[in-house]
């Protein structure tokens, strides 16, 4: 009559096994995890600065000068712009504007993820004048 080995080491040495190839994974996947967390707050920062900077009111705008009577003297400005609200800006010129940032906005709904990838990897090699998905 053959003998079983006891299933008690077996066991054991399964369950050291499983340990050890888990602690390998993690370790082997712990920088991918890292890297993407760190261009994840990256851009999430470069984000936040720009946003702050258009809420807080920083574009540049036309100064009126008025005589005593309110008549217009002058405008002194770096660069003309006036605040203009989304429904007095004519359709086509709105969709003037999103050819200009997006060619292949068409195509891709609003997500492109080609344009996505390429802007994280610009951000990730430190490059800040990089390209996007921008829609």
């Amino acid at each position: 009559m053959s003998e079983r080995p006891p299933a008690g080491p077996t066991l054991l040495k399964l369950a050291w096994s499983c340990l050890l190839a888990s602690v390998l994974v993690a370790a082997l996947l712990f920088p991918v995890v890292g890297g993407v967390g760190l261009m994840s707050n990256r851009a999430s920062e470069i984000v936040a600065n720009g946003s702050a900077q258009v809420l807080e009111g920083d574009t540049p705008a036309v100064t009126t000068m008025v005589d005593a009577k309110g008549n217009t003297i002058a405008w002194l400005y770096t660069q003309r712009r006036f605040e203009v609200p989304g429904d007095q800006i004519a359709d086509a010129m709105k969709l003037a504007i999103v050819s200009i940032e997006d060619k292949r906005f068409t195509e891709h709904n609003g997500v492109d993820w080609k344009g996505t990838l390429t802007g994280l990897a610009g951000y990730a090699s430190g490059e800040l004048r990089t390209r996007g998905g921008s829609t």
